[in-house]
């Protein structure tokens, strides 16, 4: 009889701690992922994450200085190589903050394209500068026609007009399978400087400079202690929101630069604590452009190019 007392204490015992044990279990409010398929270059990607509510917020960083948001989302990808895809959704209704990534291989396509955007220095009228964006497979060779009679083969020249009139800008392309594509703007160069006539012609005062940006001139260096990074909506007309999420408590340092190099707004300057990060940058006193978002920590540096299009300040 006491045996089996004995015995039935013991597996008492044992389902009181088999209690314990479940009542100390706690369970991710989240977790992010997504799948994801690529045909000719543009990416679709579906998220699959799970404990999500129909408040939470979805980020996606697509790697080569692109975001976006929603659920699901696509993306097109001007160049071939392999990109980190990060997807980062949050919910402060169930305390909900959750990053997961994958490399995506973008492989080389059957067609090609050229093109950019030209726009004016805010503060030198005689100063014009072109981002390029070319897709296709790479290498590409480059060839930049600058109407009067000048020609550069080099991907990111510099032009200097020496007397008045309209000029076509034109950038042909050939990729590395033979694909050509040509993409042309005009450019007015006036004596009289009668000002900016839209974001892709202008009538400037003569000895007008075009330099054509490197998107790689402001690198991008690894930060391990940030999960994720990206800026939503991306293009933006007004406002757009930085997200980032900080693995440990760090000081940052969140910057604005111009396609120049000229820091134009600093957002934090100061210590942030571990967690999802979310900081509104007000664009509408910007001129409309390129710009990129500088992400310092204390282990590296993180950037991330944004197009504004438009603000009411200047509709």
């Amino acid at each position: 009889m006491k045996t089996q007392v004995k015995t039935m204490m013991a597996k008492l015992s044992l389902l009181a701690l088999s209690v314990m044990i479940c009542e100390n279990v706690t369970m991710a409010a989240c977790q992010a992922s997504f799948t994801c398929s690529v045909n000719n270059g543009v990416l679709t990607v579906v998220s699959t994450s799970t404990g999500t509510l129909g408040s939470t917020g979805y980020n996606w960083n697509f790697g080569d200085g692109w975001s976006g948001s929603g659920q699901n989302a696509t993306h097109t990808y001007n160049l071939t190589g392999t990109y980190n895809v990060c997807l980062t959704i949050s919910d402060s209704a169930n305390s909900c903050n959750s990053s997961y990534c994958q490399s995506v291989t973008i492989a080389g396509t059957k067609g090609c394209s050229a093109s950019f955007l030209l726009w004016q220095d805010s503060t030198n009228t005689k100063l014009y500068y072109a981002l390029s964006t070319v897709g296709g497979t790479s290498p590409f060779s480059y060839t930049w026609n600058w109407g009067d009679g000048s020609t550069s083969n080099t991907a990111f020249p510099t032009h200097t007009y020496a007397s008045s009139g309209t000029y076509q800008i034109c950038l042909d392309i050939t990729d590395n399978n033979g694909c050509q594509s040509q993409y042309c703007s005009n450019i007015v160069v006036s004596m009289t400087g009668a000002g900016d006539n839209g974001p892709m012609e202008g009538s400037l005062s003569s000895g007008t400079t075009v330099v054509v940006l490197n998107p790689a001139g402001i690198g991008t260096i690894t930060a391990k202690d940030v999960s994720a990074f990206g800026s939503f909506p991306n293009p933006f007309a007004g406002k757009t929101t930085l997200r980032y999420s900080l693995l440990s408590s760090t000081n940052v340092k969140l910057s604005v630069y111009d396609m120049t190099g000229k820091e134009v707004k600093v957002i934090v300057n100061g210590k942030e604590m571990e967690g999802l990060q979310n900081h509104e940058l007000d664009g509408r006193l910007l001129p409309a452009g390129i710009y990129m978002v500088r992400l310092e920590t204390s282990s590296g540096i993180l950037t991330q190019r944004i197009l504004l299009t438009a603000s009411p300040a200047q509709e």
